[in-house]
């Protein structure tokens, strides 16, 4: 990480990360990064996953491991990622102080045609009533990070 001048993150930050991705075993796989960093299109996420190697045969110090652009996007990735997991994290504490708040009210408030599962569709549906109008592709994304297995 420092060869890619990570110097934001902390201990906290890590610790959110892993609890979002990590399946209990203590550490990130190639898929659980896959699952973090690949485009939800299976299109796109192909054409990165398809390309031919080209960094493995050189050395690992990352000046020399990927471009300067590329440097650049992978901060960007990296911060973007942490910063909402901050957010996210901050909002649940809030959510949690709020005497009357009860997460199986919102659950039962979600699952419209299905007793029990939170459908895309019914998704969509509390978003709009909310004001919020989800593309197809914004919910597919939704329901790929929210539904883990």
């Amino acid at each position: 990480m420092r060869n890619l001048s990570f110097v934001d993150f902390n201990n906290d930050d890590m610790f959110l990360l892993y609890r979002r991705f990590d399946s209990g075993k203590g550490y990130l796989n190639f898929n659980d990064l896959s699952r973090i960093m690949l485009p939800f299109s299976r299109e796109y996420a192909s054409l990165v996953t398809d390309r031919v190697e080209y960094y493995s045969r050189r050395s690992r110090d990352g000046r020399e491991f990927f471009n300067t652009d590329t440097r650049y996007e992978i901060q960007a990735f990296w911060a973007v990622m942490l910063r909402t997991e901050r957010i996210m994290e901050t909002l649940r504490a809030r959510l949690h102080k709020r005497p009357y708040l009860s997460f199986q009210e919102i659950f039962e408030h979600f699952t419209r045609t299905r007793q029990g599962l939170i459908l895309s569709a019914d998704l969509r549906e509390v978003l709009a009533e909310n004001g919020f109008y989800a593309t197809e592709r914004e919910l597919q994304g939704l329901m790929f990070r929210l539904d883990r297995d």
